[in-house]
Formats: structure tokens, C-alpha cells, sequence
């Protein structure tokens, strides 16, 4: 394996890929592999890919697509936090820019970007790189399972929205109703209106509803008994205050105007932090660094502000996410319709960093791949 800095790093879709391994196996012809070669582009593959390839239970399959990764004769994949050989994921990007962020606490999210581009690939000879054997795959494969599993729970309660109304409820008026006992079963009671929900608007592949959404508000009681020990809080102020305690937030990042959406996301990249810590092998908290401070966690937010608001959503949404957002680092990237069409909202607001638009390509066939590639 070796190191490039300046190359033509190229991020494909899991689909795309599947398409071109069976019209290769059909015809026998590889020409687009050999013509991306030709133009100096190496695939870039990460973790992502691979669950998604392996999401097929057919391992023939599954082993067909690697097979054809084979082909190229160079393959990049994003390195690891902790800089170990392997397939490294966003969880490894955001990682490394919270890295940067904090040898530059004044760097701009398009100052961190350039920095990481830098060194963030490692590029291999593929055969070396995808030599496991077949023992290996199997194994590989059975772990896809429940991450899949739970990429699709995950999306589809985020789509939810069992108490009409309370992701827009600010934290001083969410407080105020936990203070009266009523609401607590209110809470418990919502349970199968959240099943009916998942059914409607989650991924179709979701299996049993019942026992998602009462999992889920397993966990939110827990949280809330979390809250109360040992006597309940009083006051709304009681209440913010417990809550900050609990998740480790800064009073400087939480207000009784907050709104329970963006209270729950910045819960959920405190609780994130501790990954990133784990990698970087040293303790991180919000007071280091902001969900703004990284360019790739604001766009997939970004993204998942508007998934969230489409009919239905489906686990590989999250896989979309994180392959659009490696945008902003390799020289194109590939996107399906509906996140081209989000990437270009996002862009016309102007609030997120996002990959420059002639980085991004769509494919509607396969066979005029090449020509949709930025020259």
C-alpha cells in the first residue's frame, strides 16, 4: 500500500457497482473499469460499501462484486483514526477532523476540509487489498446483518412523529409538561401510534413495528427516570439543568428556547463524542468541539433534515448520506437522484459546507459512466 496526495479519487455507489459487475459478467467486457483506469480515476471503497454489498445473502454475489474491485489495478480507502490498515468509515473522517479542529481551534470548516484532503486515502494494489478468504466474507457478512438491521430501525423512527408537535416544542415547554404526572403516560401510551407510523412512513424492510417502537420508549423512559432520581425536578429550570447534567452539555449550548430536535442532535453527538474519543484515545467532550466544527457531521445533518421530511425513508439513507459527504473530499463523487437534488437545496442556502457541484454526478446509465465524470 502506499500514499498518494494529489490523485483523482473517485467514490461510486454501491449500485452502480453491482451494475457494472453483472453487465462486465454478462458481456464478458470490462470496458468502463479499464476506461476510469485509463483516466487516472481510483475508486475509493469504504466501509459503507462493503455493508452495503454484503447486505446480499447470496454470497456468490456478493464475492462476484469484490471480484470485479479486483480488477482495478489501484484501490483507495479512507484511513483510520487510529491509522491501522483497513476500511475506514465517516465515523474515521469525523474523527480525523475533530483531530485537526483541535490542533487549529480557529479553523474555518472549509480550512479543516483542505487540511484532512491532504492525507485522508491510502491507496493499495486491490488484489492485496481485498485478499481475504472466503471463511472471512461468510464472517464479514453475518456482522452486515444487524447493522443493516438497525440502519433501518434508526431511520424510520427519526421519521416518526408519534406526539404531533413535539420536535418543534421548545426545551422551557417540553419541561413544563414532564413536570405534570399525566404526560408521563402520555409517553408510554404513544408506543403503538409510533408502531402504526414505522409501518406508514419507515423502511419497508423493517420487521416488527411493535417491538421497535416499544424499545424505543423503553429507552426514552429510562432517560426520563434518569432525569428524575430520586424525587422529580420541580421547575422547568430544574429540569434544563438535569438534563445538561446528564448529557454532559455546556451551558453555553443550551437554552429554554431550544427546540427538542436540535436538542436531541446535539445529545446524540455528545453521546457520539465518546466514539471519536475511543479512536483518537483521548477524552472529548463538547467544550473541545462543536457539531459545527465538522464539515462532514453538518452535511449529513444537513441530508437528514431533509430525508426526514420525505414519505417514506429506508436504512440505506444513512449510507447515502455518508457517501455524499465524502464529496468534500474526493475529485467526484456519486450520488443517487434524491440526494443530488438535496445537495442542491443545501447549496442554495448556503448554511453547510457541501461538495462543489461539478464534483457531484448522477448516473442514469451505466454505460455513459465515463462521460458524466468531471474532466
Amino acid at each position: 500500500m502506499s500514499r498518494i496526495v494529489a490523485s483523482r479519487f473517485l467514490c461510486l455507489d454501491s449500485s452502480t457497482i453491482a451494475k457494472l459487475t453483472k453487465a462486465c459478467s454478462e458481456s464478458g467486457v470490462c470496458a468502463t473499469r479499464s476506461e476510469i483506469e485509463s483516466r487516472g480515476w481510483i475508486p475509493v471503497i469504504s466501509l459503507s460499501h462493503l455493508q452495503e454489498m454484503g447486505q446480499i445473502e447470496n454470497r456468490d454475489v456478493f464475492e462476484a462484486r469484490l471480484r470485479y474491485l479486483k480488477g482495478f489495478r489501484l484501490l483507495a480507502t479512507i484511513k483510520t483514526a487510529d491509522l491501522r490498515p483497513g476500511f475506514g468509515d465517516f465515523l474515521d473522517i469525523d474523527a480525523t477532523e475533530i483531530r485537526n479542529f483541535l490542533e487549529s481551534p480557529s479553523a474555518s470548516p472549509a480550512d479543516i476540509v483542505e487540511r484532512v484532503r491532504q492525507d485522508l486515502f491510502t491507496v493499495w494494489e486491490s488484489r492485496e487489498l481485498l485478499a481475504a478468504p472466503p471463511r472471512v466474507l461468510s464472517e464479514f457478512m453475518a456482522e452486515v446483518v444487524p447493522i443493516r438491521d438497525k440502519s433501518q430501525e434508526t431511520a424510520s423512527v427519526l421519521r416518526a412523529d408519534p406526539i404531533p408537535g413535539i420536535k418543534e416544542m421548545t426545551l422551557e415547554e417540553f419541561a413544563k409538561s414532564q413536570l405534570e404526572t399525566a404526560s408521563r403516560g402520555k409517553i408510554e401510551r404513544t408506543s403503538a401510534m409510533m408502531a402504526s407510523q414505522l409501518g406508514e412512513y419507515g423502511d419497508k424492510r423493517l420487521n416488527d413495528t411493535d417491538k421497535v417502537a416499544s424499545n424505543f420508549y423503553s429507552d426514552v423512559m429510562e432517560i426520563m427516570s434518569s432525569v428524575d432520581g430520586d424525587s422529580p425536578p420541580t421547575t422547568a429550570e430544574e429540569f434544563i439543568a438535569r438534563v445538561r447534567k446528564l448529557f454532559k452539555i455546556p451551558e453555553s449550548r443550551i437554552n429554554r428556547k431550544m427546540k427538542i430536535d436540535d436538542l436531541g442532535a446535539l445529545v446524540q453527538f455528545s453521546l457520539t463524542l465518546r466514539i471519536y474519543g475511543r479512536k483518537l484515545k483521548r477524552s472529548i467532550s463538547l467544550t473541545d468541539v462543536g457539531p459545527e466544527n465538522l464539515p462532514s457531521w453538518s452535511l449529513r445533518g444537513a441530508l437528514r433534515d431533509i430525508q426526514n421530511k420525505a414519505d417514506r425513508v429506508s436504512g440505506s439513507d444513512y449510507c447515502d448520506c455518508s457517501l455524499a459527504a465524502l464529496g468534500l473530499y474526493t475529485s467526484a463523487c456519486e450520488v443517487d437522484k434524491r440526494t443530488f437534488e438535496y445537495l442542491n437545496q443545501i447549496r442554495k442556502k448556503g448554511q453547510t459546507l457541501c461538495p462543489e457541484t461539478e464534483k457531484v454526478f448522477r448516473v442514469k446509465d451505466i454505460n455513459n459512466l465515463v462521460d458524466v465524470l468531471p474532466q
